[in-house]
């Protein structure tokens, strides 16, 4: 077996971290088997190697629903690599990130620390900014806003130093996502706003959608359902051309959170139902932010249906097809 795949990969590194990756998320689904016999031939002979391309395939493994998988490689190569090393860094940030989606907030933590540890050690600013960002994601999922703030504030601030503009525009939304989970619907406003015009300018998709439905929220919070609908639909639209599961499931949280806004019960159950059947396909967990949306929208939807309709309903729409849902 060879590894020789898996430097076809890490020299992809600029269409993988650039805004229009799917092209490769595509090769990579096709080629999956040869990408696992590179990972294999990695464990055995190169895991530095393996663990250098981690990051770039935590973004494929995310992409399209790989997370138990992608982490299972991850920690293999961890564990036959062992020893403190920049690649060592980098496959921990891949392990947290993937931990994360997973909803598994101790390994995060754990590799995170390390991995800030490290690039501390080997004065890397750029894996500093990663691991700082990876620790204010678990200060978002334990809902602690001095904790997001820290992290992420530091994480702009070196990123403004070093002139990188991914990692900056990463930290701002991260510290959107505190705002907002903290209260300050102000703030987010103007964060989510400003992260969704320059993603946009630079023809980052992904982020596109990330933004628009975010600020659905404050949209929805502040009384403007039309408007929250209408960033929603757009979301959707992009999720499904970049084929991300992720933003579709909480694009769709949003819709039925809008939807029992505007007292639509059925369709918020039929909503939530289709967003919980794409988090169980794939292992994916609902981001932070998104959570209380949801626990809402699910309490109201039963409340109002009773527990055998709402079921009914649920169950409709784990089935039914997207256009169906949002006609």
């Amino acid at each position: 077996m060879s590894t020789e795949y898996l430097a076809k990969v890490i020299a992809a590194k600029t269409a993988l971290e650039g805004p229009s990756p799917e092209a490769w998320y595509d090769r990579l689904e096709r080629e999956e088997s040869e990408l696992e016999e590179a990972l294999q031939a990695a464990c055995i002979g190169d895991p530095a190697l393996g663990l250098r391309a981690t990051p770039l395939l935590q973004r494929f493994w995310f992409a399209r629903g790989r997370l138990e998988r992608g982490r299972r490689w991850v920690e293999r190569l961890l564990s036959a690599a062992g020893d403190s090393s920049v690649d060592r860094a980098q496959g921990l940030l891949a392990a947290a990130a993937l931990a994360f989606r997973q909803g598994d907030t101790d390994a995060t933590r754990r590799y995170a620390s390390e991995a800030f540890a490290l690039a501390e050690e080997f004065g890397e600013p750029g894996l500093k900014i990663d691991a700082g960002l990876a620790l204010a994601r678990v200060g978002l999922r334990e809902g602690n806003v001095e904790v997001v703030s820290r992290f992420a504030g530091e994480a702009q601030r070196l990123a403004l130093i070093i002139r990188d503009e991914p990692r900056e525009l990463s930290a701002i939304h991260h510290l959107a996502e505190g705002a907002r989970i903290g209260g300050d619907y102000g703030l987010a406003r103007t964060l989510y706003g400003e992260s969704l015009a320059r993603n946009r300018a630079r023809g980052n998709r992904l982020m596109e959608a990330v933004e628009l439905a975010n600020l659905s929220m404050v949209e929805k919070k502040e009384g403007n359902l039309q408007q929250a609908e209408r960033n929603l639909n757009q979301a959707i639209q992009i999720s499904r051309e970049i084929n991300n599961s992720y933003i579709l499931a909480g694009s769709l949280i949003g819709l039925a959170a809008v939807a029992m806004s505007a007292r639509r019960a059925r369709q918020a159950a039929r909503l939530l139902g289709r967003a919980d059947a794409i988090y169980s396909a794939t292992g994916l967990v609902i981001d932070p932010a998104d959570k209380p949306e949801y626990d809402q929208a699910l309490v109201a939807a039963r409340s109002e249906l009773g527990e055998e309709t709402f079921a009914e309903a649920h169950a409709e729409g784990a089935e039914l097809s997207i256009d169906r849902l949002i006609e």
